[in-house]
């Protein structure tokens, strides 16, 4: 049964009297569900079936059913630094970041 929020504050006790009896009650604002009125009973009953997150976490699926199958091909071949014939060359392209030279003492 649905109840708006101002006839939900003049009638509690017979709202709770009918969640006890009937079932749920809801309560609505400008036609929108706000709020549900549940027996201790109804409460009881939903609290006792609450999982710990730990119990739920270990509830999922198993990894070690899983097969998983990768393919092993590398890719393409790729030329790096094209055209270049020695370290020498590479560095003065900047393809291979240089050492800063150590000071002598």
């Amino acid at each position: 049964m649905n109840s708006q929020v101002q006839e939900a504050k003049t009638r509690l006790s017979e709202l709770i009297e009918r969640a006890r009896a009937e079932g749920p009650q809801t309560i609505t604002r400008h036609g929108i569900e706000r709020a549900v009125v549940l027996s201790v009973e109804d409460y009881r009953a939903l609290a006792a079936h609450k999982p710990d997150f730990k119990a739920h976490l270990l509830g999922g699926p198993k990894v070690d059913d899983f097969a998983i199958e990768r393919d092993r091909d590398p890719g393409r071949a790729i030329e790096l630094y094209s055209g270049v014939s020695n370290i020498g060359d590479a560095r003065r392209l900047g393809c291979v970041p240089v050492r800063p030279e150590r000071k002598k003492a």
